[in-house]
């Protein structure tokens, strides 16, 4: 999905949406299991794109009163989808169809996707981004400061014990332990 800072973000959907449905349809047509497994990982690889650019969107696009009711929308809408592929299986067990027909139900997407292709903006801050030209050139942008220390942050955990030279354990931030470290290195 960094790829959305430089090709844009809705193109980057666009692109997600696509190869999702294809490769979700293709998975109907597999003659093995090796072949299930690579279409549907690809599948997944095009839907966690899909689920991370929308994200990025929806906090680009609303404001922040707003967000949490647009990440809630996205989260129903999974929900959804998973009730809806749950309903059909059950339809097709009754009527003993195969699970694999469940894919093919995918494709008929593509004519929502051509609905969002001619009704959905670039967000406006993506826009401004570009236009300043104040968007990362490189994925690394986000191990120097000031980011270096907010992903530390994340990664470390709540709290770490540090022994010093006493013997005694003093409970710090693991945070704090982890920018000394860095800053060492």
């Amino acid at each position: 999905s960094r790829r959305a800072d430089q090709f844009g973000r809705r193109r980057v959907l666009f692109i997600s949406l696509i190869g999702y449905t294809i490769f979700s349809g293709l998975t109907a047509l597999s003659t093995g299991a090796t072949m299930f497994a690579v279409l549907q990982f690809m599948s997944l690889f095009f839907v966690m794109t899909e689920s991370a650019v929308a994200s990025v969107m929806i906090a680009e696009s609303l404001p922040a009163s707003r967000r949490g009711f647009g990440f809630g929308v996205l989260a129903m809408l999974t929900g959804v989808g998973t009730g809806v592929a749950a309903i059909l299986n059950s339809v097709f067990g009754l009527l003993e169809i195969s699970w694999e027909w469940l894919y093919v139900c995918s494709v008929p997407l593509l004519v929502g996707i051509l609905f969002l292709r001619r009704n959905l903006p670039e967000s406006e801050r993506f826009e401004a981004a570009r236009a300043s030209g104040h968007l990362a050139r490189h994925w690394t942008t986000i191990l120097r400061p000031p980011h270096r220390k907010w992903l530390i942050a994340i990664c470390s955990g709540p709290s770490q014990r540090v022994f010093g030279s006493s013997g005694k354990g003093v409970s710090r931030p693991a945070r704090d332990v982890a920018i000394e470290n860095w800053k060492a290195i």
